[in-house]
């Protein structure tokens, strides 16, 4: 059988040891090459036969070095398969590696999961590791809740709100101390913004979007 070759970067030593006698378990796999600082692994990836580079985010010579790494190395080879390994979860880091090109960003607390994203890296059909997928998903369904909630303007929402509370105008009137002819402006400019014609669909698609929350049955 051939064996997947791996250049592993890492420049912890224990993680160095652990992560080669870790995937030497593998009867596909084997860590052909390591390095530990930047220098190396771009003299070992552009000069030696690996198939699969797992690199660490963070070498200690610049923060996210391995970053630099990857790029340098994908500029060098476009069709080079990467891995970032770090234990870092930030949103805007994960992004910046996907941007430079790498197929995967696994964590090392996940680090069981490297055989198959190496697999799969090498198999050209990687996918990002569930614990950083739900990261992206929460930072782009965050993004969508700051842009929804931006649509309506603050009066907009609290007149939305009471009513959502099941509020009838006379009494948001006294609530708010508007007039009923405001009451029915902000509504009807609400029902243009969320495409609806009626209040409860306005509210209904206002919780939908994270605009206002689900009013609690106590009102």
């Amino acid at each position: 059988m051939n064996r997947i070759k791996i250049l592993l970067v890492e420049d912890d030593p224990t993680w160095l040891q652990c992560l080669t006698d870790y995937i030497h378990r593998e009867v596909d796999l084997t860590v052909t090459a390591t390095a530990t600082n930047k220098a190396e692994a771009i003299r070992l990836a552009t000069s030696i036969d690996v198939d699969v580079m797992l690199i660490d985010i963070n070498l200690m010579e610049n923060e996210l070095d391995g970053i630099e790494v990857a790029a340098e190395i994908l500029e060098h080879d476009e069709q080079a398969k990467i891995i970032m390994l770090t234990n870092l979860e930030d949103v805007e880091v994960i992004k910046h590696a996907i941007a430079e090109g790498v197929d995967n960003y696994i964590t090392k607390n996940h680090y069981k999961d490297i055989p198959k994203a190496v697999r799969d890296a090498y198999h050209d059909q990687s996918s990002i590791h569930a614990s950083i997928a739900k990261k992206i998903k929460q930072e782009i369904r965050m993004a969508r809740k700051k842009e929804f909630e931006s649509l309506l303007t603050r009066s907009e929402k609290e007149v939305l709100t009471l009513v959502s509370k099941g509020k009838t105008k006379k009494q948001i009137q006294e609530l708010l101390f508007i007039t009923e002819s405001t009451i029915k402006k902000h509504l009807n400019k609400v029902f243009k913004k969320l495409g609806v014609s009626r209040s409860q669909e306005a509210v209904k698609e206002a919780i939908k979007k994270g605009i206002i929350d689900k009013p609690s049955r106590r009102g």
